[in-house]
């Protein structure tokens, strides 16, 4: 009777512990059965480095770069013409393979979330480790982008090298444009990944949490976010943790666009997939929702900043 009073007391702890802890994403819904003690001395033995939904997030890293690689690698140094007459990149054998490579690292995302829950190794350094794995795996697929659109247009311009200059300048004018979209996504990103941290730290919650999109379990007697009322578009995206068809959609063309983007400069990639545009237009307006959204999170908190130090001055 004893030793159950004593697991019980145990249980209330965990579960309190875990309740309140600085991301609510250890409490989204997930019964845990947390009288087990044995196995709850077994986890906390195991550095949090080691923990095994880190180990996901090391492994989707390692992905990202790997596919980053292939992209490289499947670029021809040869170019050729097709029945038209137009220049187009002919990659390696299996120019696909990045694709299949960043799929995979993405897909994992859906698992180390869950293992944390279920094997009680939720940490702020996981959360991190996350986000960095997220955002790590969208930036190389716009760096794949940017090099072989740059590759696409040299290709063409030096095929087409007794073509007027207004055609040349076109061909130019259409790389350098998605390369200052590769790189201004890659910054908005990061950008959007500092801002939404360093409110969490502020405010002790995770930044779903302080929009709505998941309810926060903060016990600490916090004040509530000062979080500005998202709009209206930007609310319909957060709703029920993007679980709605605008929060799917911008999650598709947040994680896919850049994928897309890339295969529409390699024919094998394009003639590969079936209805090739129609899912690279839904990843455009996706990613434009995103967009959006990530705008929104760091004017906000920019405008918090600038406030306080408003306030200060007075």
């Amino acid at each position: 009777e004893e030793r159950t009073v004593a697991n019980t007391a145990q249980a209330v702890t965990w579960r309190t512990t875990i309740e309140h802890t600085y991301f609510p994403v250890c409490s989204a819904g997930i019964e845990v059965d947390f009288r087990v003690p044995e196995f709850s001395h077994a986890m906390s033995r195991i550095p949090v480095v080691f923990y095994l939904p880190n180990l996901l997030c090391y492994a989707r890293i390692v992905l990202a770069f790997v596919g980053l690689h292939c992209a490289i690698a499947s670029l021809p140094s040869i170019f050729t013409s097709d029945t038209n007459g137009t220049n187009i990149v002919h990659a390696a054998p299996s120019p696909g393979l990045c694709i299949w490579i960043w799929i995979l690292s993405a897909f994992l995302d859906l698992f180390d979330g869950l293992a944390a829950r279920r094997l009680l190794q939720c940490s702020k350094f996981g959360v991190i480790l996350d986000i960095l794995a997220d955002n790590i795996l969208r930036t190389v697929t716009w760096i794949a982008t940017a090099i072989v659109a740059v590759l696409f247009t040299l290709s063409e311009v030096m095929a087409d090298a007794g073509a007027g200059e207004k055609s040349m300048q076109i061909k130019v004018l259409r790389s350098a444009t998605i390369v200052l979209v590769a790189c201004g996504i890659i910054c908005l990103e990061w950008v959007t990944m500092l801002c939404t941290q360093l409110k969490s730290a502020e405010d002790g919650r995770h930044w779903k949490a302080q929009n709505g999109s998941v309810p926060s379990n903060n016990g600490e007697g916090r004040k509530m976010s000062r979080q500005e009322e998202p709009p209206v578009l930007v609310s319909a995206i957060f709703r029920n943790n993007f679980r709605s068809p605008l929060g799917i959609l911008s999650i598709y063309g947040l994680f896919s666009c850049g994928m897309w983007t890339y295969g529409s400069h390699i024919s094998q990639i394009r003639n590969a997939i079936p209805l090739f545009d129609w899912w690279w237009i839904l990843a455009v307006l996706g990613r434009l929702l995103s967009i959006r959204v990530e705008i929104w999170l760091c004017s906000s908190y920019l405008r918090l900043v600038l406030s306080d130090d408003e306030q200060k001055r007075e």
